[in-house]
C-alpha cells in the first residue's frame, strides 16, 4: 500500500492559522486556494487589496502576479515550438535580427527558458543591482511594448558563455517574448490572451496598465521596514516598474485562474 499523501483537515487549519496570523501583523495581504485533484480544500482572502481605501481582498481581486508570468510566456513559447515557428535550438539573435548587440548568437530559446543563456539582466540583482535604478535616466512609463525593453540590456557583457552557467534572468523572457511576437505577428500580450488564458479558462485574467482603473485589481505596494524588519509604512509600487506587464511580469490573476492554468496544463 502507498503512503497516503492527502493533506489533512489539521494542515489545512494549520495554514489558515498561520495566515490569519500573518493578516492580523500585517504582513500578509492575497488570496490563498489549496486544490489537490478536484476537490477544493482551501480558499479565502486576506488583508487589503487597497490600503488607502481600506478596501479589503476578496477571491476575486486580479493580483500582479510577477514572474509567474514567465509560466505564460513558456507556455506561448512551446506551443509556436510544436507548431514549428522555430526550435529550442534556433539562434534568437538571428531570428530577432539582433546582431549588432552584446548577445552571443549561440543563445537559444532552450538557453532562455532554462536561465542558462548568459545574458547580463537588466537589473542583476545578483550584482547588487536595482530594478529602479533603471529608470534613473528614463521614464517607467517608456516601457510599454516588448521591444522597449531592450536598450535596458542588449549593450551589456555576459555573465558567461550560453550553457556554461546557471542564472536568473528576467530579460530571457523578454527575448522569448519577441520571439511569440516576430513569429506571429501579434502583441505578446494579446497572443498570451488568446492563446493561453481562453484555452485555459482564465476569464479575470488580462493584462491591466497602473495608470487605468480596472474593477478588482489589487494595488501594488513596497513595505518600508525599519532595522528589526518592523514596518513602519507602505509605498505604492509605481515608480520601479513599468506601467503594464511584459513577458518576464507582471500579469494579473485571480488564484481562482491559476488554478485552472495549473489544470490546463
Amino acid at each position: 500500500m502507498g503512503e497516503d499523501t492527502r493533506l489533512s483537515s489539521a494542515a489545512v487549519l494549520t495554514v489558515e492559522a498561520l495566515l490569519r496570523e500573518l493578516e492580523a501583523a500585517d504582513r500578509f495581504s492575497g488570496v490563498v486556494g489549496v486544490k489537490q485533484g478536484d476537490q477544493e480544500l482551501f480558499l479565502d482572502a486576506f488583508g487589503w487589496a487597497n490600503r488607502t481605501w481600506s478596501i479589503p481582498t476578496t477571491v476575486e481581486t486580479r493580483f500582479d502576479t510577477a514572474s509567474i508570468t514567465k509560466l505564460f510566456t513558456a507556455v506561448a513559447t512551446l506551443q509556436l515550438i510544436e507548431q514549428g515557428a522555430f526550435t529550442l535550438d534556433t539562434s534568437v539573435i538571428g531570428y530577432l535580427g539582433l546582431e549588432e548587440t552584446g548577445i552571443s548568437p549561440a543563445v537559444t530559446p532552450y538557453h532562455l527558458l532554462t536561465h542558462t543563456s548568459g545574458i547580463a539582466d537588466d537589473a542583476d540583482e545578483e550584482a547588487g543591482e536595482r530594478y529602479e535604478d533603471i529608470f534613473l535616466d528614463r521614464p517607467n512609463y517608456s516601457v510599454i511594448e516588448t521591444a522597449d525593453y531592450l536598450p535596458q540590456f542588449v549593450g551589456k557583457p555576459p555573465n558567461f558563455a550560453p550553457g556554461e552557467g546557471c542564472r536568473y534572468c528576467n530579460v530571457s523572457y523578454v527575448l522569448l517574448g519577441l520571439m511569440i511576437e516576430r513569429a506571429t505577428g501579434a502583441t505578446y500580450r494579446s497572443y498570451v490572451a488568446e492563446h493561453v488564458f481562453v484555452p485555459a479558462g482564465m476569464k479575470r485574467s488580462g493584462f491591466f496598465r497602473m495608470d487605468v482603473i480596472e474593477p478588482d485589481v489589487a494595488e501594488g505596494v513596497e513595505s518600508i521596514d525599519d532595522e528589526d524588519g518592523g514596518v513602519v509604512a507602505w509605498r505604492r509600487n509605481i515608480y520601479s516598474y513599468p506601467p503594464i506587464g511584459g513577458p518576464d511580469g507582471g500579469a494579473h490573476v485571480t488564484v481562482g485562474d491559476l488554478l485552472r492554468f495549473h489544470r490546463a496544463v
